[in-house]
Formats: C-alpha cells, structure tokens, sequence
C-alpha cells in the first residue's frame, strides 16, 4: 500500500496571480551574481535538491555553462551545470559536479534531446543518498550513482555564483531565474507541484531561494533570509553584472494566508483515478473545491464522510491542482499533480 503523500500546511485559498516573467539575462562572457550563501556547505554529504528555470541557445554557449557553483578550484565544492558534448552526445548535458567528478547522463537521459533549445525549461537534480535523480519540466530522465560514498557539496569558496564559477569561466548565455535549494531529496510529485508556482521563503527545507525576478537594482533576494547576493563582482555596478529582463520564464504567485496552522494528508500525488483527502473529522457542511492551474472550477463536492473524502480526478488533464478544503469557516489547500 501506498503511504499517504502528508502535508503541513499554512495555507488558505489560493490567490491566482497574473504570471511573472522578469528574469537575469547572463551573456556568457563573464556576468555572474554573487551569493554569499553558505547553503551548499551546511548540506555538506547530505542529501539535496537543487533547480532552476533556464531560457537559452545551445549555440550560444561556452564550453560548460554555470547554472549556479561553489567550487573554490577544480577538485572541491559542488556545481549545477551543463556539460559540453561528450560520449557521443549530440547535445549538451544536464549535469552536476562534486568534488571534480562530473555526473551526467548521455544525451539527457531519456529526453534524448536537447534542453538549451530557446524555449523556457525547469531543470532539477536531487541526491538520494547514493543516488542523483535528474528531471527536466518536472519528468524524470534517469538515474546517475555516485563513484564515491560520499561526496560533499562543501566548498572553502562557500560563497555561490549563479551563473558563473569561480574555477573557469564557462558563463551561461541566456535567462537563469528561480534557483531554489534544499536540504533533502525531493519527489517528482514535489517537483512538479512547485515549480510553476512562486513559493514562500519559509517552505520547510529550503535552504536558498533566488527568485530573480527583483527587476530593478544591484540587490538578489534570497527568499529564505539567508543570503541577499548582488550583481557582478561588487554591490555596485560593474561590467559583470546580468542584465534585468522582462523576457524570463513565466511562474504564477499565489497570495497565502498564514494566519491558520493546520495539519493535512492528500494522496497520491501524482493521482490518476482517484484522491483521498484526509480531514481529521470533518464538521457538518464541509466542502471540497477543485481548481486547476489558472484558478477554474474542475469540481465541487459536500462531504458525506467524517474522516476523509474520495474525489473521482480520472478525467483531468494532466497538470498541477488545488484542493480547497472548507469546513466551519475555515479553509485550507492542499495541492497535487494529476498525471
């Protein structure tokens, strides 16, 4: 049997926003952001997911194009990346390093294509203890294992360069928004449900969160509060600074009302047939609402049980949903990915 996929939620009804597209545009030359963020160190040989939005041409790149590093030399720290064309790949590769050793998969896996194609692609890797898992738009492409027992992402550099690494300068060319990392091994399920979606900075195990979407300025938000970077070399501007642009990958807001704590389960996500929500008891007149991505009406459902409800989602498009609990005045969301 399945275990229920649980959620701790400090949410209300969603407020669909109007998407934002404002992103970095890095020339590949040497632009870069500074980090000081010592995320990556304190994950050490633990497990992690990192991710981004990228919007680039493969043409236009360097040899190894940076998505974010903390390598102080070659042989330590960790790397987000794309790895030039090796093995017989026709296309660069999606790719991270940890202590010089890179970890790829040959023509991207099972995408068996190109990722720097122009258009607009999430990319994520997420270590599970001996394991890299590697996603691109939230599907998976394969598996790669670690050579060593365990590698660290630690790094003396400890500072973090998006876009850039301080050991060779193999700068990005094209958009770089929304780099988010944590501290554990995230699920496709995960993946999927977030990452179209701005989230809150306090979202259990997320350790650094850039959304790159300030617009305007020298300063990079660090959604976390752990670490605000700055653009180029200095907090003034200089040469090296990315340039602000309203051309980035699109992601939506969703206002959320903090001010109820409440514990809930949703299972499974990623659905096919069916949900089950998990509702403690639920009061008389409790209702289920269904919307999708934009914020329409999919379903609508009274509750008849006190324990929990099964809600029929078999012909769903695939894509990300909103559960929308109401009962006795108050209102909690839960979300989930229909496959």
């Amino acid at each position: 049997m399945k275990k229920p996929f649980l959620l701790v939620l400090t949410a209300a009804l969603p407020v669909f926003a109007s998407a934002q597209t404002n992103g970095l545009l890095f020339d590949g030359i040497d632009d870069r952001v500074v980090i000081p963020n010592t995320a990556l160190n304190n994950i050490g040989e633990g497990d992690f997911t990192v991710e981004a939005w990228v919007k680039a041409d493969e043409t236009a790149q360097a040899q190894h194009p940076r998505i974010f590093s903390n390598r102080g030399g070659s042989g330590s720290g960790f790397m987000f990346f794309f790895h030039d064309l090796w093995g017989g790949s026709l296309h660069k590769m999606l790719a991270v390093q940890m202590e010089g050793t890179n970890y790829i998969l040959l023509d991207n896996g099972l995408l068996n294509g190109n990722i720097l194609d122009g258009t607009c692609r999430h990319v994520a890797v997420a270590r599970e203890v001996d394991t890299l898992h590697f996603y691109v738009d939230g599907s998976w492409i394969g598996d790669r294992l670690l050579y060593t027992p365990a590698p660290t992402m630690a790094s003396p550099a400890q500072e973090v360069l998006i876009g850039n690494d301080l050991s060779d300068a193999y700068s990005f060319s094209g958009g770089i928004s929304q780099v988010r990392i944590w501290n554990r091994t995230r699920t496709m399920a995960e993946i999927v449900a977030d990452m179209s979606w701005s989230i809150a900075g306090n979202t259990p195990d997320l350790v650094g969160y850039w959304e790159l979407n300030d617009g305007a300025g020298q300063v990079v938000v660090d959604k976390t509060g752990a670490g605000n970077g700055y653009l180029g070399t200095t907090a003034a501007g200089d040469s090296q600074d990315p340039t602000w642009s309203n051309n980035g990958c699109a992601v939506s807001g969703v206002g959320i009302d903090e001010n109820m704590s409440t514990t809930a389960s949703l299972w499974p996500s990623p659905a096919h047939d069916v949900i089950t929500i998990g509702l403690g008891r639920a009061e008389k007149g409790t209702t289920i609402t269904v919307c999708d991505a934009l914020g329409n009406v999919v379903r609508q459902e009274r509750v008849k049980t006190l324990y929990s409800a099964n809600i029929n989602v078999a012909d769903l498009s695939t894509g990300l949903y909103f559960a929308i609990v109401r009962s006795n005045g108050n209102t909690k969301t839960l979300r989930f990915a229909k496959e």
